[in-house]
């Protein structure tokens, strides 16, 4: 029901279909996200998520990545730790 009162663009997937999909990650998820971009690795100039076409390709000190990655509602500053298996989704949110 707060998916219906939120006026922004949301793509919601449970944790039942991320588990019939074998997605164990954002990377594997990524191909079920419209407007999302996951690459497979993160590194030095390459942030692994992009969301309608907005992504990083610096990581200068100082630099915040444009798009937010929060599990369990806490903000994962490192671009590998954003490709980290997840376990036991209930679901996956992409605002």
């Amino acid at each position: 029901t707060l998916l219906q009162d939120t006026p922004v663009a949301i793509s919601a997937i449970s944790g039942e279909v991320l588990q019939s999909l074998s997605a164990t990650d954002l990377f594997g998820a990524g191909p079920y996200l419209p407007g999302v971009s996951i690459n497979g690795t993160a590194g030095y100039g390459n942030y692994p998520v992009g969301i309608r076409g907005i992504a990083s390709s610096t990581s200068l000190i100082g630099s915040d990545d444009p798009v937010g990655v929060y599990i369990d509602g806490v903000y994962v500053g490192k671009p590998s730790a954003a490709l980290a298996d997840l376990l036991d989704v209930d679901h996956l949110e992409v605002l």
